[in-house]
């Protein structure tokens, strides 16, 4: 291969894919009198039930718990719930559950794990890295929820529930300094304005800490640090017993240095070698990187919120949820992952959106149900380059994509309660999404800079607007069993719904939209409790059939498809335990079993990089490079993306009595299975199984208004991969986050 086309490729499909491949669930809430504490959720839409009363795979976490973990984001919320896994994808997360997922998260798609905050969608998946703070508790619902939640939520949802401003004066401030120079603060208050009708709330966070992975070029900086905030503001009004009414206004932004797919998994290649020796050096270190250009993120997201309640009966209410959002972030990455200015990207995304929904919820003895409205509409502009500077080539790309899409949906979901104990449920959403797409992809010859000179051959690809349009109606069927106060059995048939949409990178009017995904799942339940409610244990059984999987792939240099090429099958078993072993010692744990394979998918691409490491596998097909033909592999029957056989948490928490005050030691383990990153299931692209260890120790005063914790998270400092991927010659992966030990102070108001 020469060397020209080598840097193509890799900056190219860079820029285009950049490929990816609980048990701390407690509550503030009362606990039962020598029981573990009640969990609420609002799961369901027609208004809070207990977490045991809800027939749902649903897993919850306090505000309370995520800060005494650390467990500041997404990424951080996977160590604690099961089948939940987060991959990386330039400036979003690739959310998982239960194998469900997907690495294509542009401009054009979609991401296949919903994710809202106080009942409003966040459209974009870079959204979806939003610090938690200011939170009452995160729900994780795992499973299809297209009845409720609609498009989109195909893998499931996380639903960010915010602290509500209160009735009385209350506050905390909170400081954590640790290592990398780590420094973070938040802080809170909340009370009356007009005491029984008005009440407003301030929260705000800062973090900073330095680069995780140190940057061996002279002169230039490291990457994996942290620089950003933000702010919520919210304002409740309830003039009456009818109305309560809540305004919502947050903000974020963040400027850190990041990182990408900087670690090289193998060295250059011997005709490259002399070219990368330092580069070639870091093989093996998994902190510890040689970029030319450090990569840099600049994100900034703000959103405006108006949740109103009208309650017209003890039986009957009206929700009205009407919000607007606007976010935006660019950023540059070393395409090449060397000391060489040989490739950069440069990426960036504008996305706005307005959306309404109303919710008529209605709570009688024998039913329960609510009726729904949803719509949405966005704009999203990307301005996407990379850069082939010469010797090796000389090759600028711009693609240019804008989408305007809205999406209209018309929902009900009931539950009628027969005698003895036994509910039916039934549901249904009929929606209907329309895309308008306008793509220009340019490819100017750059080898004479700093001239520019004319496209090369095929470009400008600048297609006619199109538009697509797909209606889809989900539905969801089950039935439930409280046999006593302590134990709820359920079985549910749920169908999942993920938009088609357009591929921004595609060369050929043929490649440009691909069709939506659809899911049907099967599933089984059990929620019980013992021993005076000191043991609560919740099982989970469920077989997925998943077809027109939005697969993307590398079919030549500069030439990416995105078809619905697969279809798939999920089994897994999921279990969650919190026991009250002692007054003093509570135990947790979690595990999820998964049984993810491909049962239809004959032509998975296979990317220049990685013919070395399948081409003696006899599913392989080689391809011809003169008709830049892509290979393939027959990937039928292999394991999904992201979705270990094996993963699970074990959890421990003791408290001893200090005088009036109470010292607490707490400790949890996760471990994963390996875990695949590419259809072919190449050992290059599959992560070694691994374990965490994080350790707290702390204190609380006689008042419980002070709190000093001193925290270790991956306390064994242990060196993983979240995500592998072969963009360019070279497989490359970026790197976990290493020992981190932090020093927390809360005071309470």
């Amino acid at each position: 291969m020469n060397k020209s086309r080598f840097f193509s490729l890799i900056a190219t499909s860079s820029l285009i894919c950049l490929l990816p491949g609980g048990a701390l669930a407690q509550s503030d809430s009362p606990a039962a009198e020598g029981g573990l504490a009640d969990i609420v959720v609002t799961a369901t839409k027609s208004g809070q039930t207990a977490l045991q009363s809800t027939p749902l795979a649903v897993s919850a976490f306090s505000g309370q718990e995520l800060s005494r973990t650390s467990t500041t984001g997404v990424a951080d919320l996977a160590r604690y719930t099961p089948s939940l896994k987060v991959g990386e994808v330039t400036a979003s997360p690739s959310i998982y559950i239960r194998g469900i997922g997907t690495n294509n998260v542009f401009n054009g798609s979609d991401p296949n794990v919903a994710m809202l905050l106080d009942g409003v969608y966040l459209a974009r998946a870079f959204q979806q890295y939003s610090d938690f703070f200011d939170v009452d508790r995160v729900e994780v619902l795992r499973g299809p929820q297209g009845t409720t939640f609609g498009r989109n939520a195909v893998g499931g949802v996380i639903n960010i529930v915010s602290r509500r401003p209160s009735d009385e004066f209350e506050g905390k401030a909170k400081l954590t300094v640790g290592n990398y120079d780590l420094i973070r603060g938040e802080a809170f208050a909340s009370g009356p304005l007009i005491p029984d009708v008005l009440a407003a709330s301030i929260a705000g966070n800062y973090e900073y800490h330095k680069p995780y992975n140190r940057n061996i070029v002279p002169g230039k900086k490291g990457v994996a640090s942290a620089d950003r905030g933000g702010m919520r503001m919210q304002v409740r009004w309830t003039p009456n017993d009818m109305i309560d009414a809540t305004t919502r206004i947050d903000y974020n932004r963040l400027s850190q240095a990041m990182q990408s797919y900087d670690h090289l998994l193998v060295p250059y290649p011997a005709f490259l070698a002399p070219f990368f020796s330092l580069a070639n050096s870091t093989v093996g270190k998994y902190h510890t990187v040689a970029l030319d250009s450090p990569g840099h993120i600049l994100n900034k997201a703000w959103g405006i919120a108006e949740d109103v309640t009208f309650t017209f009966s003890e039986q009957v209410s009206l929700r009205s949820i009407t919000a607007y959002r606007d976010s935006r972030y660019s950023l540059s990455l070393d395409a090449d992952a060397s000391e060489v200015a040989a490739a950069e990207i440069f990426q960036g995304e504008r996305a706005k959106q307005f959306s309404q929904e109303f919710n008529l919820v209605g709570n009688f003895d024998d039913f329960d149900g609510v009726l729904g409205l949803y719509y949405i509409k966005e704009h999203n502009r990307s301005d996407n380059r990379a850069i082939i500077y010469p010797p090796f080539g000389g090759e600028l790309n711009v693609i240019a994509p804008d989408l305007r899409a809205n999406s209209k949906a018309v929902f009900a979901q009931g539950s009628y309660h027969l005698p003895a104990g036994f509910s039916v449920t039934a549901g249904g959403r009929y929606t209907k999404d329309t895309k308008k797409f306008d793509q220009i992809y340019s490819s100017f010859d750059f080898s004479n800079p700093p001239a520019v000179g004319g496209q090369l051959p095929g470009f400008p690809f600048d297609p006619p607007r199109l538009r697509r349009s797909w209606d889809d109606f989900s539905m969801k069927l089950g039935v439930d069993w409280q046999a006593s106060r302590d134990i709820l059995a359920y079985a549910t048939y749920s169908e999942g719904f993920k938009s088609g949409g357009f591929n921004y990178a595609a060369i050929n009017t043929a490649g440009i939209s691909f069709e939506p995904e659809h899911l049907k799942s099967y599933e089984l339940g059990l929620k019980t409790q013992w021993l005076d409610r000191r043991v609560r244990l919740n099982l989970t059984g469920f077989r997925y059939d998943y077809s027109g999987l939005q697969v993307q792939q590398s079919l030549s240099p500069g030439n990416v498809q995105i078809t619905n090429a697969a279809t798939a099958r999920v089994k897994g078993i999921e279990a969650e335990l919190v026991a009250q072993a002692t007054p003093r010692l509570t135990l947790s744990a979690n595990l999820s079993y998964l049984d993810a394979k491909y049962r239809r998918f004959p032509t998975a691409s296979v990317p220049d990089a990685l013919v070395p490491f399948v081409e003696d596998d006899p599913r392989f097909t080689p391809g011809n490079d003169d008709a830049e033909d892509s290979s393939l592999f027959n990937a039928s029957g292999n394991r999904l993306n992201n979705a270990p056989r094996l993963s699970y948490t074990l959890s421990a928490k003791y408290t001893q009595p200090i005088g009036r005050g109470e010292a607490y030691l707490a400790a949890d383990y996760y471990h994963q299975s390996s875990t695949h990153f590419d259809a072919s299931n190449a050992a290059i692209l599959r992560e070694p199984g691994y374990g965490l260890v994080n350790l707290a120790i702390g204190y609380n005063s006689p008042d419980r208004l002070w709190n000093i914790q001193l925290l270790a998270k991956n306390l064994l400092d242990e060196d993983y991969f979240v995500v592998r991927a072969a963009n360019g010659l070279v497989p490359s992966a970026p790197s976990g986050p290493p020992r981190t030990v932090m020093f927390s102070v809360m005071r309470s108001f």
